[in-house]
């Protein structure tokens, strides 16, 4: 936080006109009640001081300026004869965007509510801001936190449906939602979302050009890939065996029509869980194997796809 100085200014009738930037006032969140002038970005917002220090430790610790101490030529958007001498100025940095404090704001104010239904936008600007390197709300913060992880299907045979996958892996990543991050990482490599990446560009993409990712998160798709593959190809690739001679050579005459055969049409030696799923739903007792054969398999079937889920953490570094 830093108290920012002003080139020599004059007003034009929208704000304050310099040399190198024109300062705004917010439509909107202009409260002529409130005496904290708060610069983000171009635009001056007037808000309630004592609002935000309860529910904010940066805010609560803010240096300010007196309106009266400002330096020489610095001028407000505002006639000098209704500048009212109670009002503080400071300016906001930490990387803080209008757009995001608008959201913000609107939260406070009650113009926004959060819920489930909340799109993810909103949701997103405010999980930023509240973060403790922005503004540093923390109940909000871990309010918003937790309605972000509501917003993905959590577990290993859950589908991450969403318009904005690569703004949340970025988000999950740097705020550590692990859970979020399995789940969109394993969407991403199993179903062949992820483009290459581009050598001659800064950017991979999904291929709605919305969701781009980054390069490092699609270098974490590829090595995902390949941890996938080795892990998976000798169980899928060997008939399982059972304590009953009879079932285990019925496992080995059907081995590569049920199992192998599907796998290699769709790709499913780097999809373990979709793959494993789809050997538990064969009616294998159809296929001669012994009721108690078939319940151990399809138990061990299912550890083994808790066990891919748990190894990811290993693979993808995630704490």
């Amino acid at each position: 936080m830093g108290e920012r100085d002003f080139a020599a200014a004059e007003i034009d009738g929208k704000g304050l006109v310099g040399p190198t930037e024109v300062l705004t006032q917010h439509p909107i969140f202009w409260f002529d009640d409130a005496f904290l002038l708060l610069q983000v970005e171009t635009t001056l917002f007037r808000v309630h001081y004592s609002l935000l220090a309860r529910l904010s430790p940066f805010f609560k610790e803010l240096s300010t300026l007196d309106v009266g101490e400002l330096p020489p030529g610095v001028k407000l958007p505002l006639p000098s004869s209704l500048i009212d001498t109670r009002l503080r100025y400071a300016g906001v940095d930490r990387g803080v965007s209008r757009a995001d404090m608008e959201v913000l704001l609107g939260y406070i104010y009650h113009d926004i509510t959060l819920a489930i239904e909340t799109p993810f936008l909103q949701i997103d600007s405010i999980l930023r801001i509240t973060g403790p390197t922005q503004l540093d709300f923390p109940r909000l913060h871990e309010l918003v936190r937790r309605l972000f992880q509501v917003t993905f299907p959590l577990g290993m045979t859950s589908t991450p449906h969403h318009d904005h996958l690569g703004r949340a892996l970025r988000l999950a990543s740097q705020f550590n939602l692990i859970s979020v991050q399995k789940s969109i990482l394993y969407f991403l490599v199993t179903m062949n979302a992820m483009n290459p990446p581009n050598s001659t560009s800064d950017t991979s993409t999904l291929d709605d050009a919305h969701n781009e990712i980054s390069k490092n998160e699609a270098s974490r798709c590829s090595h995902l890939m390949t941890c996938l593959i080795e892990h998976f190809t000798p169980t899928l690739f060997t008939p399982a065996t059972t304590p009953h001679m009879k079932c285990t050579d019925i496992f080995a005459d059907t081995w590569m029509p049920l199992v192998i055969q599907p796998a290699l049409e769709d790709d499913g030696v780097y999809k373990p869980i979709e793959t494993l799923e789809r050997m538990k739903s064969i009616n294998w007792v159809k296929e001669g194997i012994c009721i108690a054969c078939h319940e151990a398999k399809r138990e061990e079937w299912t550890k083994e796809q808790e066990g891919v889920w748990e190894a990811m953490d290993e693979w993808l570094k995630l704490n």
